[in-house]
């Protein structure tokens, strides 16, 4: 016997669902087999795996360029960042992270994770993002309102992620239906 097809959808979702999550967890278990896995880990997975399910114009850069990885605020969560993507690639290019002390050096990323609750480098940051194809991820309440693609939201202990498909959009990026469904919310459709 056949399941409905809302429950067929259901369980599709519910597969993909846990292939992301297995995928997150083989991330974090090699990254520290002795600890559980920090806030710091767990963001640095989020980051790998949205990338794997965003895609970026091909004036963007050529596919044998690295894939830019911004962080701005956090030095600390920078260098996790590192470790984490050093040896990963994504569609065959590789990362390179680096860290932003200052927005006034702020360069043009593939990726830009806003790692600060300053309410102005949130909105400095999205505002030199918004020139450029930039997958903008941050976690300071209201961040997809304000334009940034991606929000990290902390919802019982957990990260959850809402996306503004119409910020992604505005900025060249075609996000995947399938991460769409993932996300706790999506603005801007």
């Amino acid at each position: 016997m056949r399941p409905r097809r809302g429950a067929r959808r259901l369980l599709v979702r519910g597969g993909l669902f846990a292939r992301i999550a297995l995928g997150f967890a083989c991330l974090l278990q090699a990254q520290s087999r002795q600890h559980a896995p920090g806030e710091a880990q767990i963001k640095a997975a989020f980051v790998y795996n949205f990338a794997k399910f965003v895609e970026w114009p091909d004036e963007a850069a050529s596919p044998a360029a690295p894939m830019v990885v911004g962080v701005v605020g956090d030095p600390q969560l920078a260098d996790v960042v590192d470790e984490t993507l050093r040896d990963k690639n994504v569609r065959g290019r590789r990362f390179l992270v680096r860290h932003f002390a200052s927005l006034d050096d702020l360069a043009l990323c593939h990726i830009l994770l806003v790692a600060s609750q300053d309410k102005l480098a949130v909105q400095r940051s999205l505002h030199v993002a918004r020139a450029s194809p930039t997958l903008t991820i941050g976690e300071v309440q209201g961040f997809s309102d304000q334009g940034g693609v991606i929000e990290l939201v902390l919802e019982d202990n957990k990260f959850r992620f809402e996306i503004n498909a119409g910020a992604a959009r505005r900025g060249g990026l075609k996000v995947s239906s399938r991460l769409l469904r993932l996300a706790r919310s999506v603005k801007g459709n």
